[in-house]
């Protein structure tokens, strides 16, 4: 049960890494045309900007019970 809760911690903080890679990707990939995010956001499609919101909530959502969790234990 242990080792479950260790690997949704670290799926859950690999998809908050994702979702915090995909917008640099985005930006990164029209960095010549925009100074502010929100001109980012306006010259991206919402589902592309959409997928990147859902892949970092997601992340928090699996990762933070587990992280509370294994905070307040103190044989870890």
């Amino acid at each position: 049960m242990r080792l479950m809760g260790i690997m949704l911690l670290g799926a859950g903080l690999l998809l908050v890494g994702l979702g915090g890679f995909e917008k640099v990707l985005i930006y990164a990939a029209r960095a010549q045309n925009i100074n502010d995010v929100y001109t980012l956001k306006d010259l991206t499609p919402d589902y592309i900007w959409n997928i990147t919101n859902i892949t970092l909530v997601g992340g928090i959502v699996i990762a933070e019970p587990h992280a509370q969790r294994n905070r307040h234990r103190p044989d870890l």
